[in-house]
């Protein structure tokens, strides 16, 4: 187990007290610190964390702020559980704490598993659209809205210019808040005023 998790699980408010709770001999630790060299890299990218099943911090995920990002199967979630229940219930596809880690392998296997069902699902709402069904246009937005994310996400895990390890987010103008999209339907400016502008 990492000094993390031990130090959390004894209910010990620094890892650096776990040193003072370590009965194994001076030989045992010296065993256990040179496993620990061989099986983990000096310096471990996101990648060899997620492999070695090792915590990842937020400032690691160029965020300013303290705490562990939970490993998903399609990334990493920036969702900070101790502040409140997610909202968005395990819908991580569509969600903008989600960071898809480039060479992460099992994220762009399932996105494009999901784009398959999503296309089906899209060409059948598409064909009750024509015949005029009530309510369909409600699904066509939310379908093709998940398929748009669900399809940049996938771009971005298959651009050969882009060096695995790098942290991939949802650009913003794919996932507005709803008060940005109340201002661009009354055709208002959603950009924030700059000082000489305000």
């Amino acid at each position: 187990m990492d000094e993390l998790t031990l130090a959390n699980w004894a209910g010990r408010a620094r890892v650096a007290d776990n040193k003072a709770y370590d009965h194994r001999t001076e030989e045992e630790k010296s065993e256990s610190e040179e496993a620990r060299s061989i099986l983990i890299p000096e310096h471990p990218s996101i990648l060899d964390k997620i492999h070695l099943n090792l915590p990842i911090i937020y400032e690691e995920l160029e965020k300013d702020k303290q705490g562990v990002a939970i490993v998903t199967e399609i990334g990493l979630c920036e969702h900070d559980y101790a502040m409140s229940p997610c909202s968005r219930h395990g819908d991580c596809e569509t969600c903008k704490e989600l960071v898809c880690i480039k060479g992460m392998d099992s994220s762009l296997k399932i996105l494009k598993q999901r784009e398959i069902q999503l296309t089906e699902q899209f060409k059948k709402v598409q064909g009750h659209h024509k015949i005029g069904t009530f309510g369909i246009d409600r699904w066509i937005d939310n379908i093709g809205w998940r398929l748009t994310h669900i399809k940049t996400k996938i771009a971005f895990l298959e651009n050969e210019n882009i060096p695995n390890n790098t942290l991939l987010r949802m650009p913003d103008e794919y996932a507005p808040s709803p008060t940005k999209l109340t201002l661009l339907e009354k055709g208002m400016d959603i950009d924030v005023a700059k000082p000489e502008t305000a």
